[in-house]
């Protein structure tokens, strides 16, 4: 007990030493006088401890760096020499230039759903993409993925925001290395800047160079389907329709002025093509043109369903006539997915095979379930059953079903059950 009492008395008195607590001062402030003259920057001391606040403009960038310093916590490692839980915040903001819209950070176990995959499998299990897909593809180009991940992943650097930034627990002890970091950063921060007019020009540039089969796919599919019309892709898409990569070839026809509908048609409906690809082609063309193809869409049940999301999302009454007879198909996920499109746009004629649908007992319960929601949606939109909506007409030659109260044959009563 005396020997340690000893110890902390000494070490008492090591630390309230003014001339040692003066002498690491001064060489707190020649490191960041140093690192403010290595990149030109406004130094201006925070405290009069070992705080200091660092900005100005560096190619274009406004860079900040921030040192905060507790006197206690520092007088406290003083004793075992260097001082530390300093904390120093290195902020590269590229005044818009980097894309507010992107960001880059470790991966967590609660990484989001909407976490972009580059392609790159060494680099996406280390490294969150999130945000803007072409951005992300335009600017992570091989050298870029390599320092990005080397920052990201051995410090933690956080990009978000339209900024770079990083936090350490250190003092500006070591000049040489603090300045290096600050070059990493910045050399980052420049390498994400990207105006948004520029993505197409960096996506075929990074085509022209990319090592990796499935990046390549990934940078084809950004620039073929993403900016079909733009005179980037327009111009490059010559070389690339006779790509040795049958999917970046395909992607690239598509594209063709002349020829591409007709292509994107034959693809869509051809069951040798992937589904993949038969998607892509079914996202191309639009709605219409894809309900006018469904039933040559029955070899896929999962391209068969997709096509009818797209259709759900996009289409208009005009289409629904083409939809009804997927109310037939033998697989439930198809006639579930087809009662929810006729539900977002159908008009009052979709009423009736929805409701023949609804009160068969032949029909899965989630079948039925779908077609139920499609009428009150359609229902919605045309007055509440309550009101005498959606009734037989007097006339049975005017068709199935009016909006008049009168005769009230066929309605979806507001409790759920079929009225009569």
């Amino acid at each position: 007990m005396g020997v340690a009492m000893g110890v902390l008395l000494l070490a008492g008195v090591v630390l309230s030493s003014p001339y040692l607590y003066r002498r690491a001062w001064r060489g707190h402030q020649q490191s960041v006088e140093a690192l403010a003259k290595k990149f030109g920057l406004d130094s201006l001391p925070v405290d009069d401890r070992f705080g200091a606040l660092l900005s100005g403009q560096v190619d274009g960038l406004e860079l900040v760096i921030e040192g905060r310093s507790d006197a206690r916590q520092f007088q406290t490692a003083l004793a075992s020499g260097l001082p530390r839980e300093q904390g120093v915040a290195y902020v590269v903001n590229g005044r818009g230039q980097i894309s507010s819209r992107l960001g880059l950070a470790r991966p967590t176990h609660g990484s989001s759903p909407e976490d972009l995959l580059i392609g790159d499998p060494a680099f996406d299990p280390e490294v969150a993409v999130y945000g803007h897909e072409f951005m992300a593809l335009a600017v992570l180009d091989p050298v870029t993925r390599a320092r990005t991940s080397t920052l990201i992943k051995g410090l933690g650097v956080v990009v978000a925001g339209g900024r770079v930034s990083y936090f350490e627990a250190v003092a500006f002890v070591d000049p040489k290395r603090q300045a290096q970091l600050v070059s990493q950063l910045l050399d980052l921060a420049q390498r994400l800047c990207l105006h948004e007019d520029q993505v197409p020009a960096r996506l075929l540039q990074n085509l022209h160079v990319e090592p990796l089969p499935a990046v390549r796919r990934r940078l084809a599919l950004a620039l073929f389907g993403g900016f079909p019309t733009h005179p980037v892709t327009q111009e490059a898409q010559p070389q690339f329709a006779v790509d040795a990569d049958p999917t970046i070839s395909f992607y690239a026809r598509a594209c063709d002025r002349e020829q591409g509908r007709n292509f994107l048609k034959l693809a869509l409906t051809t069951p040798t093509v992937a589904v993949e690809l038969r998607a892509f082609a079914a996202q191309r063309l639009g709605p219409k043109a894809v309900t006018q193809l469904l039933p040559e869409l029955s070899d896929s049940l999962a391209l068969l369903v997709q096509a009818l999301d797209s259709v759900r999302r996009l289409g208009g009454p005009e289409l629904e006539d083409q939809v009804w007879p997927v109310l037939s198909n033998p697989h439930n996920r198809a006639r579930i997915a087809a009662a929810r499109a006729l539900g977002a746009f159908g008009s009052l004629r979709s009423v009736p095979p929805l409701h023949a649908i609804r009160e068969s007992r032949i029909h899965a319960a989630e079948v039925r379930d779908a077609a139920r929601a499609a009428i009150a949606e359609i229902q919605g939109r045309h007055g509440h059953p309550a009101e005498g909506a959606l009734s037989v007409a007097q006339d049975p030659a005017a068709g199935a079903l009016s909006e008049t109260p009168e005769a009230g044959a066929v309605s979806e009563a507001p409790d759920r059950s079929s009225s009569v």
